[in-house]
């Protein structure tokens, strides 16, 4: 991320176990205090490559490095089930369900009950509820989700690509607007079909 200039990217708990790794720190100790939104804006990718069944072992896994917390791992947990229930055909509402069964295991199911209350800061307290409530308002148009997350302030990108995956996963490509799909393609040098079939390769194994 350095080397290509975008180092001011990586959020806080992330740059923060980076940097004990460099200082050789254990690696099953550096995401102890990594509580803020970064492990649900990446999960998306495990959910697309992961059943239900195991998915829970999955979103840990993957949190562990930079953001090993019980709230971490909840608001991963809850992009990650939305998303992996609509690969299996589930609709938003059905998802959601589940994902409030999934953040419930990590003892935070309060956090996505019904709220408009939204808070846009990177704290993952903040942020991932208040995509989860933008995805179930707008959960038949991945765009309108991200449009309105776009225009709360805060952390919009990530907020907006929480509520894009797990609307998106359950609508499909399709249903965004070919036009400007081909702009954020064009403008940011995206082939993201390909990885997105390798990754629906790895959840049939």
């Amino acid at each position: 991320m350095s080397r290509s200039g975008r180092g001011e990217l990586l959020g806080p708990s992330t740059r923060r176990a980076i940097a004990a790794l460099k200082l050789g720190q254990d690696p099953s100790v550096t995401g102890a205090g990594g509580t803020t939104n970064g492990a649900a804006m990446r999960i998306t990718p495990v959910g697309i490559a992961t059943p239900l069944d195991s998915l829970l072992d999955a979103v840990e896994a993957a949190d562990r490095l930079t953001h090993d917390s019980a709230i971490a791992h909840a608001g991963a947990a809850v992009v990650a089930t939305v998303v992996s229930a609509a690969i299996d055909g589930a609709t938003f509402d059905e998802g959601a369900w589940l994902a409030r069964n999934a953040a419930k295991h990590f003892g935070f199911a309060e956090l996505f009950d019904e709220t408009t209350n939204f808070r846009t800061g990177v704290e993952t307290a903040e942020s991932v509820p208040t995509a989860f409530a933008i995805a179930r308002l707008h959960q038949d148009d991945a765009w309108a989700a991200c449009a309105h997350a776009a225009s709360l302030g805060g952390d919009t990108d990530t907020i907006a690509a929480l509520a894009g995956a797990m609307v998106g996963a359950c609508t499909g490509l399709s249903a965004l607007p070919a036009q400007a799909v081909r702009k954020v393609q064009e403008v940011n040098a995206l082939d993201l079909e390909p990885l997105v079939n390798r990754l629906l390769a790895l959840r049939t194994r």
